[in-house]
């Protein structure tokens, strides 16, 4: 008797299992306060499709439902090609029926998103989804992740199903909202994302307007590598598919590794011309190169139609490229390249940003605000310091700029500064009618002090005979040196005679106080050659031969009459010279 009845509630129990196209999950979420924005994975009972063959239909078999695990449910299992089914069972109290609730799945990405929802005839509903599937027909709500408005069962318990399947990588966190509170959430994220978006295309203008005015290809190459950032994050958290390409959905799948390698393509090119690499890390920069190229491979690849054994490549190729670029950075680093800090510092925390995403998307992390918004937050804070240390290398390049224009060792202006500003005068002189002097300047008795002294004491001599001359001139004049102990000094529009005569005179009395070094005191005397604009020439070059003629024709009347000052005539003489200034004259006529 035992036996028989035992068969009987056996034969009861298959029947009722048979009949029944959902079992009751293990745990019954009661929709309130209290699960509002709650992930539901701890929830759901989960199983695993190796094959990925099931269908919903399978479901109703016994030993398939036995195969199901009570929750937690995974949220992420990184490469995969098995399918996932969870099982979850809601119950609306009192208070809770009539409103709206939605089912949110909000993955960095997903390739197959199939929802299975009770139908009134007792069938399945099927509601496909993903990134394969067009923008508004996979979802309920325009909204960038995946949202489903769920039925209101009034007091009945409602169990559906949910299958996920990504090949590049599986990860489908779910939720449930009340209607209010999602909307509120939707835009808390996207303003967040707006924020950052319209940050990083901030940056790209301001750094392609350098790169134009500049013409350093640096600057392009960080330019284009942020533009394909951008386009990255605006793929990755569904904008793309939602604005751009809604009814191609088969772009989403290849957009997302395309766009990726581009980002690494111009990542890796940023870094070769920033840092020199084929100059400073010559077998790195061939690494860099190498792994830039895989990166088009996984493109061509990838527009050839292959897709899970793509996001393999592209997943083992990323982690050996972050290597590679901050063992380049590092090594810039300790051969004196500054800029290399702002560059870990940026590249760090970005990087550090995209491994949480990967332990995401791997299924090593749970997901979480702080994994979802990691990228966007790190990709944001990586422009701002980067864009520093581009600044940072105008200011190198500046500095590197003026320093071609100066004397290393007096910080006087060289001949390349004579000859740009002679240039901008000339067209000056030229527009007002007006004329300037050149002066050439020769130091007398400088070779003893090399000879005794040494040549470092001579250097301190020819600094303080610069700084000597810059005293006796306007600012708008210029003082250089040329080479030795030669100077040129470029005496800009002169009012009159005079002004030029006080220059001279200005020279004459600072160059007989002695030179103190130490507890040296040294003297040196001075000769000096002008010529002026146009009348001795309207070049450069012919202005420098006449006041060396000049030059060297005082230095001998100074010989000749063992004079100390060394200076070509007497004031008298000067100021007869410079009142011919404004008649045609010779050389011989001033010079003597």
């Amino acid at each position: 008797m035992q036996a028989e009845n035992l068969r009987g509630w056996s034969a009861c129990l298959l029947l009722l299992l048979l009949l029944l196209p959902l079992p009751a999950a293990a745990g019954t979420v009661v929709l309130g306060d209290a699960v509002n924005g709650v992930p539901l994975n701890a929830t759901s009972d989960w199983l695993r499709d190796e094959t990925a063959s099931l269908g919903v239909a399978d479901l109703a078999d016994p030993a398939v439902q036995q195969q199901f695990r009570s929750g937690p449910a995974p949220s992420s299992v990184g490469l995969t090609t098995a399918a996932y089914w969870l099982r979850i069972t809601l119950q609306r109290p009192p208070a809770e029926r009539g409103r709206d609730w939605w089912l949110v799945i909000e993955p960095l990405k997903l390739f197959d998103l199939r929802l299975y929802l009770p139908a009134p005839d007792g069938q399945w509903q099927e509601r496909l989804s993903g990134d394969r599937v067009p923008f508004g027909a996979g979802r309920d709500l325009d909204y960038r992740q995946f949202a489903f408005r769920l039925p209101d069962t009034g007091a009945e318990p409602l169990t559906f199903y949910l299958r996920s399947q990504d090949p590049g990588g599986l990860s489908f966190p779910l939720s449930v909202w009340r209607e209010d509170q999602l909307h509120s959430h939707v835009r808390a994220g996207d303003l967040l994302l707006g924020l950052v978006y319209g940050l990083l295309l901030g940056l790209s203008a301001y750094n392609l307007f350098l790169a134009l005015t500049l013409r350093d290809k640096a600057y392009f190459m960080y330019v284009a590598a942020t533009l394909s950032l951008t386009l990255y994050l605006f793929h990755m958290y569904g904008h793309s598919s939602q604005y751009f390409w809604s009814e191609w959905p088969w772009l989403v799948s290849a957009a997302r590794v395309i766009i990726s390698s581009l980002w690494g393509i111009f990542v890796g090119l940023f870094v070769m011309a920033f840092f020199q690499t084929r100059q400073f890390t010559p077998v790195a920069h061939r690494l860099l190169i190498l792994i830039c190229g895989v990166y088009g491979l996984i493109i061509g690849l990838r527009l050839a139609g292959l897709h899970g054994s793509v996001s393999v490549m592209l997943n083992l190729l990323t982690p050996l490229a972050i290597l590679l670029v901050l063992f380049i950075a590092s090594v810039r680093w300790r051969q004196g390249f500054i800029a290399a800090r702002f560059f870990l510092l940026g590249y760090g925390v970005l990087l550090a940003c995209t491994v949480l995403i990967m332990l995401r998307i791997n299924g090593i992390l749970p997901p979480s605000r702080i994994t979802e918004f990691s990228l966007p937050v790190g990709a944001a804070f990586e422009s701002l310091v980067f864009s520093l240390a581009l600044a940072d290398r105008i200011r190198l390049l500046r500095r590197d700029g003026e320093a071609a224009y100066r004397d290393e060792l007096t910080a006087l202006g060289n001949r390349r500064e004579l000859e740009r500003r002679y240039d901008l005068q000339r067209s000056l002189a030229d527009q007002q009618g007006s004329h300037f002097a050149l002066l050439a300047l020769d130091l007398d008795h400088f070779k003893p002090i090399n000879d005794l002294h040494g040549h470092a004491t001579g250097d301190q001599v020819l600094k303080l005979i610069g700084q000597r001359l810059l005293g006796c001139v306007r600012d708008k004049d210029l003082v250089t040196r040329v080479g030795g102990d030669e100077f040129l000094l470029l005496l800009a529009t002169p009012s009159g005679p005079e002004m030029v005569q006080e220059v001279m005179r200005r020279i004459r009395k600072t160059m007989l106080n002695p030179i103190n070094i130490g507890d040296q005191q040294l003297q040196v005397g001075t000769s000096i050659g002008f010529a002026c604009y146009p009348q001795d020439g309207r070049t450069l070059a012919d202005l420098s031969r006449h006041a060396d003629i000049a030059l060297y024709a005082a230095k001998r009347a100074a010989q000749s009459a063992a004079a100390s000052a060394g200076v070509c005539c007497s004031d008298q003489t000067i100021a007869e010279y410079i009142s011919t200034l404004l008649r045609p004259a010779s050389l011989a006529q001033y010079s003597a």
